[in-house]
């Protein structure tokens, strides 16, 4: 009986040395597989910081003035950086490392600072992202959308004008951007192009035909295009077309059927556009050859 004892004591001894080995390789294991984890998260995070630096220097460019662009580069990094939880506590600084002044031409140094919280156990630590980039000096007036407006986002097919069919029987005010038009029919993404320009109503808000607007989007996105014709009295929102309740700000002249005024080109629009809400429209002055 006694040298049974024994042998058991002998078994449970060693069963605990093998469960005490497997114990430490588990947690070794554990702890490679976090880090591993944490390591993809971070190079994920410091991908979606570069992609917001960048939107937020494309906005800041074309601001007219320091504070407006600190300002806009902000909300753009912020939007950008919303849909990841890992990132926190983002800010955004502007700076000059040349001439220490906002003139076109000018450089400007933008800087996207977070914070990012990865799961490994470790002290949290501010990250940035810094891109150069110079100022367009674009000068005109800024109308911001409110943002208790609610909007549709762009909407393509959905708010556009077979511009094919009705550019030749326009009349008035939209006649003379009618006219240069149809004289070299050019599309891009299925909608009537002037010398690049996106031809679009918009409300009487942000100027009159024949203005040359840029449409900048929530994203940091923004397109250049011309006031081919205003948003009469059927868009009762002094910004746009009301739909289902909701703001839509830009109506295309796009292509279509010349025999039949109802039909459009599809898709309208650039995909990335589609959706996404109107931040501000800069209203640029009368295109140059009407």
């Amino acid at each position: 009986m006694k040298h049974y004892f024994k042998k058991v004591e002998h078994r449970l001894r060693k069963g605990n040395g093998e469960f005490l080995a497997f114990s430490v390789v588990s947690v070794l294991i554990c702890t490679i597989a976090i880090y591993f984890i944490a390591i993809i998260q971070m190079s994920s995070c410091m991908d979606d910081l570069s992609k917001a630096v960048t939107a937020a220097s494309r906005v800041a460019a074309i601001d007219e003035n320091l504070k407006d662009a600190k300002k806009d580069a902000l909300d753009i990094a912020k939007y950008q950086l919303k849909r990841n939880s890992a990132i926190k506590k983002v800010s955004v600084d502007i700076t000059y490392p040349v001439k220490n002044e906002w003139t076109s031409g000018n450089y400007i140094l933008v800087t996207v600072k977070a914070k990012i919280k990865t799961i490994a156990p470790i002290k949290t630590k501010i990250h940035k992202k810094q891109i150069l980039v110079t100022i367009e000096g674009i000068s005109g007036q800024s109308i911001v959308i409110p943002s208790n407006v609610a909007q549709t986002g762009i909407l393509g097919g959905s708010d556009a004008t077979n511009y094919t069919s009705w550019a030749s029987r326009l009349g008035f005010d939209c006649r003379p951007v009618a006219q240069l038009w149809l004289k070299n029919q050019t599309y891009s993404y299925n909608i009537a192009t002037i010398g690049g320009l996106y031809c679009v109503a918009v409300k009487p808000t942000f100027g009159k035909t024949g203005d040359r607007i840029r449409v900048c989007l929530e994203d940091g996105q923004y397109f250049d295009c011309i006031m081919a014709d205003v948003k009469g009295a059927d868009a009762t929102n002094p910004y746009g077309h009301v739909k289902e309740g909701k703001v839509s700000v830009v109506e295309f002249y796009a292509k279509g059927d010349p025999s039949n005024s109802a039909s459009l080109a599809s898709p309208i629009g650039k995909s990335s556009w589609l959706g996404k809400k109107v931040k501000k429209i800069i209203n640029m002055g009368r295109y140059p050859r009407l």
